[in-house]
């Protein structure tokens, strides 16, 4: 009976857009189930394919890779069967579908009664493509409208769909490219940038739009904008291809550079006429001797940045300040900022003080622009007026204001050249020298910067120290240091200050030389006194570099011996507010503490007369954005001298009269109210430090932050034994075991673990005085949790088995936190399915919390199920977990724990074959690391990236990263990082064919992970010396990796985690120890296992193993077949080292009975390329 033929059926819709979907119209509805999956993926293919239509071949080729002829044309048969019944469930046997025809050897949709919608919207686009004149608009927005859709989501990583994937990808890029065009012509600039921002946030690479983008901004006036654009474009193409942008968007960056600001609006409110720097760098009425070789250096129109150094008294201010005025003449924009040491330890406080000052300088219109431009900015710079950003991490804050910062002076240097010099930087913060690194890192000669600072003013350990040192050795910075002027120019310096000749004035010009040794403030002080005296020096002075030089201190104490009452008063107080002290705070310090009392018209007639007698000069300082007059000394040595002769109980008075000083005019100043409060020894210190560390804290200011905590646990322990109660003021006060605490956080973020554990001890041995359970539990899980980082997981599991845990029943912070130090602890031991457990309890109890911790603690949860899922072999599991944290983690602003999840994102994409999307999670979590500061977190992803790198082909990257993360870890002696670091230096010089290189290191990872007891290192050290004893050891060298394989513990729960993941590796040894048939027998239960749990990275080099052992048993047929589906799945991923070693096995494979083949495969470029790419997964720290 022949079959029915059935010419009739109502239409058929099916939706590619959005998700896979059949309607049908009429009373019978297509299936809303699939009986078979292969029946959904026959219509899918049929629905993507040019015409709908394909050959027989291609779907067998694409649905069934791996069956015989015979087999997939029955596979087929039976899909198509189920496709058509799911079509039209109505359809009689025998009788042919109105919807999926077969005609000979082809398959086809019926282009009459089914419709896709994907051809729909092709042909909605080609006609807003085409369409002209008023209506393009409206038809462009109804064609992007149409394409919102993602094509197959959930196909995403199907080869059969890519083709075209990417053609409505390139689709969509015209259209809304079109649209943006179409949008700007019409005066919607707004919405043609909101149009290409969807894109690029989509399509990052997408330089079409990165080119369209720019032109909006140039046809709008928005230069700044325009090259911002260009910035981000240059940066993506480069980090993700390695390539500069073409030359259309070349062509719109120079024109945006040329383009001059418009003077209604200026879209570049940053930049000042020539000559015009607000810069308060002092200015000199006499020439400057003795320097010309130096000048010219820091006069030169580009360069790296210059550190000058040289002794107190030397000439460095003089010079750059020399150096700068020339710039300002010739027309650079000049910021001139200093460290304060009066100020004590404010956060990036020498680039407050040039930015301030420069932003104070700008009209208030001016000003705000700069706000609504530079909102990151905000907090430091009061002059901006504008409201700060709301508060994030500290990390976050920290990079975000470095960003900022180098933005700020990439505009500026676009108007016209810039210059920043930051003076005595021995006396600002650590931040200020990490900025600096930042800036000159960045600069590419957009900006110069001049810095000067006291050697002496940094001890041996001074972070600061290293930054420079840093500069130097990586070519961004030349080394300066002033030496004392020769004889000469000593003559001619004093020559000049006396006018005419010197013998004339009676100046002993020999003896003023030997007493000063010619260092010009030595000199200049003592030609003044000389002048003062008839010419006469101080008798029995020298130049001592240890103390004060016995002349200066004499010569000072002659000169204040002269001046009226008021004026010693103004001096002795001005040498506790250190330079730049606005007069009311001068005034208001004098009025509190001189005693008899005395007149306001007095202190500045006492003002006048130091001034006078060149001690002090006058010099306008900024505060809070406000430009104010103040006094300073006129040089150091004077300030030294003056201060060592105030004893400590009027000291402290003073120092007291200017924190209320401070307080009164600059309530926010908290740092400088610190330094006061600290020196005065005033009870109030304890609130103020509490708050100043915290600030420092969130500003990733760690040094200030250490500094702070350290001295307020002290404080409050003092007061404890004393017995005395501790008075926090209007600002309230922590405890000790908060402050505590607190200082361990920081601690532990620097990699100090041994002092994060005894500051931690001490803070829980008080809250279980204090009897406070739930705090009590924190600091137990805190503590925990530092054992585990720093190699003693054991430790840290008796511990908390020592101490009572929470109450059953218990929710709320302290035990989730408790359950995760448990996860930390019992995944550091190798006991995997406990810590699954104790972080899924984590999760089920931050779930009800609603604060920003509780969020911290879910995101750590799921995060660590993830961890815990993947060394137990349930991958996939393990990405919906870590898929699930990744928001949460974003939510809190948390760069830590954000880079910690994306870490792991990245190590279970690379698991599931996915090496391109696993290196944009890895590269991510690099970036983060190292804006926290996290010296551990540092070395991981350093690692973790470089790892990646090495299967990726990247070589160059891949040494860059794990050198880094070896160079980083030694900080970290005897942790667990450490052992991680030197394991992956074995690896990449086992690639690079450094055997013994690779054993040396190697054999330091596995003592310190067996001293530690950290297992899974243990086990990766173990499989990469595996992988060395099979390929360069001698006969007995298959035995040797065997029985190094056999040395990990492997428990029944590692049956599809760490186990499955050296099994390829245990095969490979069997085949090269003359055991084929026990290879291919593991192998392909290997290649099942993993293809099972989804985990490429393991399938792929099984199936090498696999191919290669069936070629050793003469079954070359299958082996052939085995190893064209390992490349071809090596090409997909692409993993292009593990695809020369297949290649490699296919060609010794053919070589029986396919020479031509095997010559092929021999003259691939691939194999020439040959590298060792083994299966050490297992190494990745998780």
């Amino acid at each position: 009976m022949p079959p029915v033929i059935n010419e009739s059926g109502p239409a058929l819709r099916i939706r590619l857009l959005g998700g896979f979907r059949v309607e049908r119209d009429g009373p019978v509805p297509a299936a809303a189930r699939w009986r078979r999956h292969s029946a959904q993926v026959l219509v899918k293919l049929l629905a993507v394919a040019p015409g709908h239509r394909l050959h027989r071949g291609e779907v067998l080729a694409v649905c069934w890779p791996d069956a015989d002829e015979d087999a997939a044309t029955r596979s087929l048969r039976v899909a198509l069967h189920a496709a058509r019944h799911a079509l039209e469930p109505e359809l009689p046997p025998r009788a042919s579908s109105a919807y999926l025809r077969t005609t000979g050897e082809l398959l086809s949709l019926d282009p009459e009664r089914v419709e896709v919608d994907v051809d729909r919207v092709e042909s909605l686009a080609a006609r807003s493509l085409r369409a002209a004149g008023p209506g393009r608009l409206t038809a462009l927005e109804e064609a992007a409208r149409a394409l919102r859709g993602e094509l197959l989501p959930e196909d995403r990583y199907a080869d059969w769909c890519a083709a075209a994937r990417d053609s409505m990808g390139r689709l969509r890029q015209r259209v809304l490219v079109a649209l943006a065009d179409a949008a700007a012509a019409d005066g919607a600039a707004d919405r043609a940038v909101e149009v290409l921002r969807e894109l690029l946030d989509a399509e990052p690479l997408a330089e079409a739009a990165h080119l369209a983008l720019m032109r909006v901004f140039l046809s709008t006036g928005q230069r700044r904008r325009a090259l911002a654009a260009y910035h981000a474009c240059r940066d993506v193409l480069a980090a993700e291809l390695g390539v500069r942008p073409g030359p259309e968007i070349e062509e719109l960056h120079q024109q945006a550079l040329t383009t001059p600001t418009p003077a209604p609006a200026p879209a570049s409110p940053v930049a000042s006429p020539p000559g015009g720097s607000p810069a308060a760098f002092p200015l000199a009425a006499r020439p400057l001797r003795g320097r010309v070789r130096v000048l010219a250096e820091l006069t030169a129109p580009a360069g790296p940045a210059v550190l000058v150094s040289g002794e107190a008294g030397i000439g460095k201010t003089r010079l750059v300040a020399e150096a700068a005025r020339r710039a300002d003449e010739s027309g650079v924009a000049v910021l001139w900022g200093a460290g304060h040491e009066a100020e004590g330890q404010t956060p990036y406080g020498a680039f407050v003080d040039a930015l301030d000052g420069y932003v104070a300088s700008r009209p208030e219109a001016l000003r705000a622009v700069l706000g609504a431009e530079y909102p990151e900015l905000a907090a430091l710079l009061p002059a901006l007026g504008a409201p700060p950003l709301p508060p994030v991490a500290p990390e976050q804050e920290r990079a975000r204001l470095f960003r900022a910062v180098a933005a700020l002076l990439a505009e500026l240097s676009a108007a016209r050249p810039a210059l920043v010099v930051l003076d005595d930087l021995h006396a600002a913060d650590v931040g200020s020298a990490q900025l600096l690194h930042h800036l000159a890192r960045v600069a590419a000669g957009r900006w110069r910067l001049i810095v000067t600072y006291r050697d002496d003013g940094l001890a041996e350990d001074d972070p600061r120290r290293d930054l420079f040192g840093r500069l130097a050795r990586e070519g961004l910075a030349v080394r300066l240091e002033l030496m004392r002027l020769p004889r000469s120019d000593c003559d001619l310096m004093v020559r000049d200050l006396v006018g005419g000749t010197a013998a004339g004035s009676g100046i002993d010009l020999d003896r003023l030389y030997r007493l000063s040794l010619g260092n010009p403030l030595f000199a200049v002080e003592l030609a003044r006194t000389a002048q003062e005296h008839g010419g006469r020096l101080p008798e029995g002075a020298g130049l001592d570099s240890t103390e004060l030089p016995a002349a200066v201190r004499e010569l000072v104490g002659a000169r204040l011996a002269s001046l009226p009452t008021a004026a010693r008063s103004l001096v002795e107080i001005l040498a506790v507010a250190g330079a730049g002290a606005p007069l009311p705070e001068l005034m208001d310090v004098a009025a509190a503490t001189c005693h008899p009392p005395i007149s306001p018209a007095e202190l500045t007639a006492g003002l006048d007369s130091a001034c006078a007698a060149g001690i002090v000069a006058e010099r306008a300082v900024h505060r809070d954005g406000t430009r104010m007059p103040g006094y300073s000394f006129r040089h150091p040595m004077v300030e030294l001298v003056c201060g060592q002769r105030i004893s400590g109980a009027r000291r402290r008075q003073l120092h007291s009269a200017f924190a209320d000083a401070v307080l009164r005019h600059r309530p926010g100043a908290v740092d400088a109210i610190v330094f006061h409060v600290r020196e005065a020894d005033d009870p109030r210190a304890v609130g103020y430090l509490w708050q100043a560390a915290r600030r420092a804290a969130r500003l990733y200011a760690n040094d200030s932050a250490l500094d702070y905590l350290e001295e307020l646990v002290a404080r409050l322990d003092a007061a404890a034994s004393a017995g005395a109660p501790v008075t926090a003021g209007a600002v309230g006060g922590p405890t000790a075991a908060d402050a505590r605490m607190e200082l361990a956080a920081v601690q532990r973020r620097t990699g100090r673990y041994a002092a994060a554990e005894e500051t931690l001890t001490a803070a829980l041995e008080a809250h279980q005085r204090a009897g406070d359970r739930d705090r009590a539990l924190a600091a137990a899980a805190e503590l925990g949790e530092v054992m585990a980082w720093s190699g003693r997981p054991q430790d840290g599991l008796d511990l908390l088995g020592r101490l009572p845990g929470p109450v059953r029943g218990s929710a709320g912070e302290p035990a989730a936190a408790y359950q995760l130090a448990l996860m930390v602890l019992r995944f550091g031991v190798g006991h995997y399915p406990d810590a699954l457990r104790a972080a899924r309890a984590a999760t089920a109890l931050a779930r009800p919390l609603e604060t920003e911790r509780g969020r911290r603690l879910l995101a750590r949860g799921l995060g660590n199920q993830a961890v815990s899922l993947s060394l137990l072999g349930r991958p996939r599991t393990a990405w919906s977990a870590a898929r699930e944290a990744l928001p949460v983690a974003e939510s809190t602003g948390d760069a830590r724990l954000i880079a910690d999840v994306a870490a792991e994102l990245a190590e279970l994409a690379q698991l599931g074959g996915r090496l391109a999307q696993a290196r944009e999670y890895a590269e991510r979590a690099r970036s983060l690391a190292v804006g926290t500061g996290d010296r551990t977190a540092i070395v991981f992803k350093h690692a973790n990236l470089g790892r990646l790198c090495l299967r990726l082909g990247d070589w160059a990257a891949a040494a860059r990263e794990i050198t880094a993360a070896e160079a980083a870890s030694r900080e970290l002696a005897d942790t667990w990082c450490r052992a991680y670091a030197l394991a992956n230096v074995g690896e990449l010089r086992s690639w690079t064919g450094d055997a013994e290189g690779a054993r040396a290191c190697l054999a330091d990872a596995v003592l310190l992970a067996d001293r530690i007891g950290d297992h899974q290192a243990r086990v990766g050290v173990r499989a990469i010396l595996a992988e060395l004893a099979v390929e360069h050891g001698d006969q007995g060298g298959p035995a040797e990796a065997l029985r190094l394989l056999a040395g990990g513990r492997f428990g029944p729960e590692a049956r599809r985690g760490p186990r499955l993941r050296v099994d390829p590796l245990r095969a490979w040894a069997y085949l090269a120890g003359g055991r084929p048939a026990r290879a291919e027998r593991l192998a392909g239960e290997t290649v099942r296992a993993a293809r099972a749990a989804g985990e490429r990275l393991v399938e792929l080099p099984a199936r090498r193993v696999h191919g290669t052992a069936l070629a050793a048993l003469g079954r070359h047929g299958e082996a052939v077949r085995a190893l064209n589906t390992a490349a071809e799945q090596a090409r997909t991923m692409p993993y292009p080292y593990e695809l020369a070693r297949i290649l490699t096995a296919r060609a010794e494979a053919r070589a029986a009975h396919d020479p031509r083949a095997a010559a092929a495969d021999r003259a691939d470029p691939g194999p020439a390329a040959r590298r060792r790419s083994g299966n050490s997964l297992v190494i990745a720290p998780s």
